[in-house]
Formats: structure tokens, C-alpha cells, sequence
């Protein structure tokens, strides 16, 4: 079959190929046949024994632009490979790269070879030896670079992954992700964020920084945000007090904080650095209604006009994690929460163009959840003609359900229970989603 397919190769324009290692040698038959090709996903599963594993069937391929490769160790994690996988790809041309892999040797070509071209980089290793070793660098595309660490994995420095994002400069940087490296709170991160932001000229729209590190001060945290007036969606350490107060939307200020963010997730650090506190919750009750109020009820309900032009978004989800050892710790953070008097969530009716209950948008809710959404479902039910048919007819009155910005319904509220090692872990999501836009 994998020589059929090869033989049409000159028709590929995108093609995806999984499996051993093994096919390389079917699939290296293709080589100098690719004029079509534009988009190509290789995601291999290598020997254990195999120390090296090279592919450079895809080096001539005059119209490839999008790359995702994924390379694995059979029957063995990310962390604990240590294989070296190479590609020859033409590198000066690409604009989507993603790497998935052991230990990388890509990441330094397209330094050398895709400044000029590459619009998006996403790469996740476990080494990366040649990260200190590249100089300045200016991808003036460059709109989303995310790199991170397999978790578990400790061989790439976090030094070395500062010092990496001091040397770059990218003035069209709209999302940045860094996450899953080993850093200390002590770190220097917002920094470093703060100064590739500026010395870039760039404004953020997404934003996510590893949870282990807090800004140095509220004055730092408040920094970052001013230069991120477009910022949508923001995944960082949950913030003191002081820093979550700054969150608060001020909608007649001359210069609001984000004021439009839709996405807001905030995450306790690891248990290495932190440990939950068991007289309070971990994130104050109050001051994250207040914030939530501030950019959701209160900016519907406000008969006060917007200064300076500015456009505003209403919240549209908020996320709460943190990882817990035992169920009594969850237990006592969740009535620490809900125990607290925190004030009424409500939006004036005249504001609503939600044409249903909120008891009927609740029902709704419930049964998607109980019949849908399952974890799992027997070959039975995935043949019952009933409940694909009930399914029909729920999202058919979910179609007619139209939302405005006056909606400010609270959908879900939810808890994840995952197993690690064998050991039970909670991590506790708390996961409010709003009618809102």
C-alpha cells in the first residue's frame, strides 16, 4: 500500500504519514517528487536501540511551507529519550514549523535559514543543546512562538532558555508560550517578557508564562499588562492580592488594563515551590469576583460612556488550577471558595437578549453533560439511533439559542481527577464560562 501511495507523490499537496520508523525506507522513494507538496505531518515511533534516526526524502519540495514532525521512542516517555532525530527540510521557505521530539536539531536551522519566513514555531523537546549557542536573532514574521520542555524532562536549562529569549527580537509576535522548563519563583521571566515586548515594538494577544513565577512586583505585573493592550487570552501564576487588584477594569480610565481579555487562566505553582495553604484559599474569593464583576456585569450594566475609544470585551471564561495530593485538600479549598460572601452575580434583564430561562439553559446543560459527555460509552450506545436522534434535537434548539453581550449566565463549574504514577491527584479546574462576547 506504502508503495502505491509513493508512486503518486507528485500529486501529494498535503499528506500525513504515521507509524514506525520503518517507513522511512518505503517512504524515501518519494524523494524528488514532492513539486505539490505544501503541508506535511510525519509523526514516527522510533527503535529503542536506534541512537540516530535521519529522514531527507523531504529536502526538495518547492512549495512546503507547513511542517509538524513528531518524533518518539518506542515504549518509553519523551523524558527519558535520548535519541537524536535529523531532517533535512528547505528551511528558507517555511512558515509553520511544530517539533515534537527528544532532543532537537531543527530549532538552530530554522535560525539560520527561516528569519525571514517562518510566521509561526511551536517546539517541545527534552534537549536542546545547541540553545545557548545561537545569537541574536529577528524573525520580523514571527506571530507565534511557543516552546516548552516535556514534563519530567530536566536537561534544558532555564538560564539558558532566558538568556535565548533576551537575544531575540520579534516585531510581529502576537502569542508567546513558555512553559514546563524547570524554573524557580525567583526567576527573572517577566523580565525578560518585558524587555523581548518592548525592544520588539510588539502587542500580545495571547499570553501564557510558566506557573512557577511570579512577577517580582505588582509594579513589574503591571508593566507587562500596560503593554498588552490587545491581550484576549492570559494563562499566568495566580497573582497576590495586590497583583489581582490591578486586574480590576476601570472602563473610564484613559488607559484600562487589557481591556480585551476574554480568556483569563490562573494557575498555582508546582508543589516543588509551593505548598497549598490549608487556613485559606489560594486565590482570594472576593478580589476575583471583584475582577470578574469589573469586566463582565458591571462593564453591561454601566450607564458611564467609554473614554477614549476604546473597545471593550466582555470575560468569556475564567479558569482556576491547581494540582492537589488528596481529595481532603480539594475539599477544603472548594468551601473555603464557596463559603466565602462572595457578592450576587447578575445583569439587568434590559441588558439580557437571552430569550430562555436560565432553569431551561441549565437542563440543557445537564443533559449534555450526563448523555454526551460521558468519559465513556459502550458500542451499544454509540449505535442507539435514540440518542444520536435526542442529540439532533438538543442542538437543533441550541442553534436557535441566541447570545448577546448582555449575557452573563455561569455555565460550568467543574473539578478534574487525574492519576498520576499510580497515585491519585486532584486538579482542582475551576472553570466558570459566561454568555458573554
Amino acid at each position: 500500500m506504502l508503495l502505491v501511495l509513493a508512486e503518486g507523490a507528485h500529486r501529494w499537496e498535503s499528506v500525513w504519514i504515521e507509524g514506525p520508523g520503518e517507513i522511512i525506507e518505503v517512504v524515501s522513494l518519494v524523494e524528488g517528487k514532492l513539486q505539490l507538496l505544501s503541508k506535511l505531518v510525519l509523526r514516527l515511533a522510533t527503535p529503542p536501540d536506534q541512537r540516530e534516526f535521519r529522514v531527507d526524502c523531504f529536502a526538495s519540495a518547492p512549495l512546503l511551507r507547513h511542517v509538524e514532525l513528531s518524533a518518539s521512542i518506542e515504549n518509553r516517555g519523551p523524558q527519558q529519550a535520548e535519541g537524536i532525530f535529523y531532517i533535512s527540510l528547505p528551511w528558507s521557505q517555511l512558515e509553520k514549523y511544530k517539533a515534537s521530539t527528544p532532543r532537537d536539531t531543527s530549532y538552530p536551522k530554522l535560525f539560520q535559514h527561516s528569519q525571514q519566513s517562518l510566521i509561526k514555531l511551536k517546539c517541545r523537546t527534552n534537549q536542546l543543546p545547541a540553545l545557548n549557542s545561537i545569537s541574536e536573532a529577528n524573525f520580523s514574521r514571527l506571530k507565534k512562538l511557543y516552546l516548552m520542555q516535556y514534563y519530567g524532562a530536566t536537561q534544558i536549562q532555564p538560564a539558558d532558555v532566558l538568556l535565548h529569549l533576551g537575544q531575540l527580537t520579534l516585531p510581529s509576535l502576537t502569542h508567546l508560550k513558555v512553559y514546563d522548563f524547570l524554573f524557580t519563583p525567583t526567576d527573572p521571566l517577566y523580565e525578560i517578557v518585558i524587555n523581548l515586548i518592548q525592544r520588539s515594538g510588539c502587542s500580545l494577544k495571547s499570553l501564557r508564562l510558566h506557573s512557577n513565577v511570579a512577577p517580582e512586583s505588582v509594579e513589574q505585573f503591571v508593566n507587562l499588562l500596560e503593554l498588552c493592550p490587545e491581550l484576549e487570552f492570559m494563562d499566568v501564576r495566580t497573582p497576590t492580592d495586590n497583583m489581582l487588584q490591578k486586574l480590576w477594569l476601570d472602563r473610564t480610565s484613559p488607559a484600562p488594563i487589557v481591556p480585551k481579555l476574554k480568556t483569563l487562566v490562573l494557575r498555582a505553582p508546582s508543589g516543588s515551590v509551593w505548598e497549598v495553604p490549608r487556613d485559606r484559599v489560594f486565590v482570594d474569593p472576593l478580589n476575583f469576583m471583584r475582577v470578574v464583576h469589573s469586566r463582565t456585569q458591571d462593564l453591561l450594566n454601566s450607564d458611564q460612556p467609554i473614554t477614549g475609544g476604546e473597545t471593550f470585551h466582555c470575560l468569556e471564561e475564567v479558569r482556576i488550577i491547581v494540582h492537589l495530593g488528596d481529595s481532603s485538600t480539594f475539599y477544603q479549598q472548594l468551601a473555603l471558595f464557596e463559603g466565602a460572601a462572595l457578592p450576587p452575580f447578575d445583569i439587568k434583564p434590559e441588558n439580557s437578549v437571552l430569550r430562555v430561562g436560565r432553569r431551561t439553559v441549565l437542563v440543557w446543560v445537564n443533559v449534555l453533560q450526563r448523555n454526551f459527555c460521558g468519559r465513556w460509552h459502550s458500542t451499544a450506545e454509540y449505535r442507539d439511533v435514540k440518542m444520536h436522534w435526542e442529540m439532533n434535537r438538543l442542538m437543533k434548539e441550541l442553534e436557535e439559542l441566541k447570545i448577546g453581550p448582555g449575557d452573563g449566565l455561569m455555565l460550568c463549574v467543574s473539578t478534574i481527577v487525574t492519576f498520576k504514577s499510580g497515585v491519585r491527584a486532584v486538579c482542582v479546574v475551576i472553570k466558570l464560562t459566561f454568555f458573554a462576547r
